[in-house]
């Protein structure tokens, strides 16, 4: 077995460089660390840091490694485990993964380190494999529950349920019943039976029963709202829904409730429970987590005592039969339709999938439409002639213009018929998306500010932070300037750093014409410039220049695609793990908190953009001035912004502009950077033309598209961030 020395030895450096490396210590060269690892690699080294092959005696405790503490069948196995350690006179640590795999490593390698005799572990990530069977061979002695790794050698204990899923299923396809799935984390053991025994009994079996009905939604278990509005938006709607989990059925019910009140439809719900009797009206396959815990127990302290033994065990549990009574809401009125012109984005989505409650309400169809956000622009321009839509969503800047030209219903009697929906937002945002020239013509629908996300994991390798500091003499850290943040964004672009753990530094977006502006004005505010003030002036063309060079300067450490790219591809980018760092408003960030479809999730943290200058990002809702259905629309918005929706709203992806310590609380639960973002607030600024140049006939739309068009054709290349600042100069003198 190779030894700290023969790695030395192989790398050509002392003992102590070598201990340096294992330890984390910062002052080795990166030069060192390369070769460290390289003969490490080559020796198959692995440092022993717990020394357990030495250990001679017992801590008497015991680690419980779960992936949260909220569901209940989680909160049961914590108190069945307690109590059977209590009993053995051991102590329970409970260690809570968040579901993230880098969170699970590190408490894992804390357990061996402490010397503690075993643990119990739910895992959130049962293929890999050989991670677990190294911190075997190391001595840490392990029993997995629920989720089995996938070559299976291992302690684990667990569920049998293909019996009675197929039960279930072989009764309701007898029905003529058209069967749908609800499952979230896939990794899980029986989520693997779950789905095998349902694509085998509806598809190999009876092949034509796909023609009848079939469908399987996975979800991560946060964003559990989401799948359940999908599956009430499925064209034949099921008569039956497998739920993997409590939480998942009651997702399901929520929504029913939501949709139809005291009318439900006709749904049944089968659900993998922790209970034998569920408050919803579920057949219930009732899984004996109880059961489980204790087997595992016992099976952690035959290992511990010498009694080694690997066998499984398998519970099966019949459903159970239980009753449960609708919840009602309040019922609406027959109405007129409803057309409603919205964005694309998630909140657009979120209000799609929740507008049945609103019929529901209020007895008004409505029609949701959505469209690109210059496609938005352009018919809602259109609509004094068209005449399509009673609701408008509008960019924050497109407000003032549309008030002007007289399309919109001043709303200041609704406001004080309605103080209690409209005073709820903050005086900030009631004036920045609300108020134009002393009068309210909107209601605040969506709150967004640009931040600064980047990869705390890939900050904190020593590795990084050498390198770095080689390179610029500098610490590495979040970069506060826009200087500071092209050359982290460096540091991580492999075409300059082959060991890069991202292809790319940065993110970007160069799309023509409001990504590029909204990419390019936090860099000139940072510097204290400004469109308009000194125009002309060298100071105004050095401080233009300066920020458009550095604009231009990022792509070299982003994709090169990112020139053409907007929002959404930003933010895949950094979702699938191609990038360190990237700027991006907030509402186009929701999937980085899904688990299981990020790459990243857990690993970044968020900070207000370098220079403390976000762009104000938002959408406001406005009526048709001469909309036929007025009274149908200002229900609609009272609606948008009901209090005991909120919940449901950010549930499925929309985040409302409140900063109220409730809302703070409940949406930063599942958006890490909300309470960023409301700090941020306070430094925003808007994309807006002052009121001696409106006199002339400029618009923010004009200006946007005068500023994005110049800054797009620098980033491509078409011309220099010298002529693109001159022909900007020369555009806006022109419009003037």
């Amino acid at each position: 077995m190779a030894t700290m020395k023969d790695v030395a030895k192989l790398a050509g450096v002392s003992h102590g460089t070598v201990s340096n490396v294992v330890n984390g210590v910062k002052n080795v060269s990166v030069d060192k660390i390369k070769k460290v690892e390289a003969a490490m690699a080559q020796l198959g080294y692995k440092p022993n840091l717990a020394a357990r092959n030495l250990k001679m005696e017992f801590t008497n405790q015991i680690d419980l490694v779960l992936p949260e503490i909220v569901s209940a069948e989680y909160t049961q196995m914590f108190e069945v485990i307690r109590k059977c350690a209590v009993t053995a006179d051991y102590t329970l640590n409970l260690k809570v993964t968040g579901g993230v795999p880098a969170e699970e490593k590190r408490i894992l390698n804390e357990s061996l380190m402490n010397n503690v005799d075993g643990v119990i572990l739910v895992t959130c990530q049962p293929s890999n494999k050989e991670f677990f069977h190294d911190m075997q061979k190391k001595g840490l002695r392990i029993v997995f529950c629920i989720a089995d790794l996938t070559d299976g050698n291992c302690n684990f204990v667990g569920f049998d349920i293909v019996e009675a899923i197929d039960n279930v299923l072989r009764s309701y396809k007898s029905q003529g019943k058209r069967i749908a799935m609800l499952t979230g984390d896939s990794e899980s053991f029986y989520h693997d039976q779950l789905i095998s025994t349902y694509c085998k009994s509806l598809i190999q079996e009876n092949p034509a029963a796909n023609d009848r009905y079939m469908e399987i939604i996975q979800v991560s278990e946060e964003f559990a709202a989401k799948g359940a509005a999908r599956l009430f938006m499925l064209n034949p709607p099921p008569d039956v829904v497998i739920a993997s989990s409590e939480n998942i059925a009651a997702q399901i019910h929520r929504m029913k409730y939501l949709l139809d009140g005291d009318k439900p439809r006709n749904l049944k719900v089968v659900s993998l429970s922790s209970r034998k009797k569920g408050e919803q009206d579920d057949d219930n396959i009732a899984l004996p987590y109880a059961d489980v815990c204790k087997t595992a127990f016992d099976m952690l302290m035959n290992q511990i005592t010498g009694k080694q033994t690997s066998e499984s065990r398998r519970i099966l549990i019949p459903p159970v039969q239980d009753e449960y009574r609708d919840k009602e809401l309040r019922q609406g009125r027959p109405g007129r339709k409803l057309r409603v012109l919205l964005n694309e984005s998630p909140s657009s989505e979120a209000i799609r999938s929740l507008i049945p409650n609103f019929v529901r309400r209020t007895g008004i169809e409505t029609e949701i439409v959505t469209r690109t956000i210059h496609e938005v622009y352009d018919s809602v321009k259109a609509d004094r002639e068209n005449r399509e839509y009673d609701v408008y969503s509008m960019d924050v800047p497109w407000m003032s213009e549309i008030v002007e030209s007289g399309m919109l219903e001043n709303l200041d009697t609704f406001v004080e018929e309605n103080r209690g929906t409209f005073m709820q937002y903050t005086q900030d945002i009631r004036k920045a998306f609300s108020v134009v020239n002393g009068s309210v013509y909107a209601m605040p629908y969506v709150f967004t500010v640009q931040l600064l996300y980047y990869r705390k994991d890939l900050f904190e390798k020593i590795k990084n932070q050498r390198l770095y500091y080689e390179w610029y003499k500098e610490e590495l850290k979040v970069p506060e300037t826009w200087e500071d943040f092209n050359k982290v964004a460096r540091l991580f672009t492999r075409e300059y750093n082959g060991d890069s753990e991202t292809k790319y530094g940065i993110t970007l977006g160069g799309t023509a014409f409001n990504g590029s502006v909204c990419e390019y004005l936090p860099r000139l505010w940072s510097l204290g410039g400004d469109l308009f003030e000194n125009q002309g002036s060298e100071q105004w063309y050095e401080t233009m220049q300066a920020a458009l060079e550095n604009y231009v300067e990022g792509f070299r450490y982003a994709n090169p695609l990112a020139k053409n790219w907007w929002w959404d591809e930003q933010a895949t980018e950094f979702m699938n793990g191609n990038a360190a760092m990237m700027m991006l408003f907030t509402d186009h960030t929701s999937t980085l908190s899904e688990k299981k479809h990020s790459r990243i999730s857990g690993k970044y943290e968020v900070v207000s953009l370098p220079g403390k200058s976000s762009v104000l990002g938002g959408w406001s809702l406005g009526i048709r001035k001469d909309s036929e259905c007025k009274p149908e629309a200002m229900e609609f918005l009272k609606w948008i912004g009901e209090q005991d929706l909120l919940e449901e709203y950010v549930l499925q992806g929309r985040v409302p502009p409140r900063f109220d310590p409730v809302s703070r609380q409940m949406i930063s639960s599942l958006y890490n950077w909300y309470n960023t973002a409301v700090d941020a607030f306070s430094d925003v600024k808007a994309r807006q033309v002052p009121d001696s140049w409106k006199a002339k006939h400029i618009s923010e739309i004009t200006l946007e598209q005068i500023v994005g068009k110049n800054v797009h054709e620098a980033v491509i290349g078409k011309v220099s961030p010298e002529q693109a600042i001159q022909s900007m100069r020369h555009d806006l003198a022109r419009m003037a």
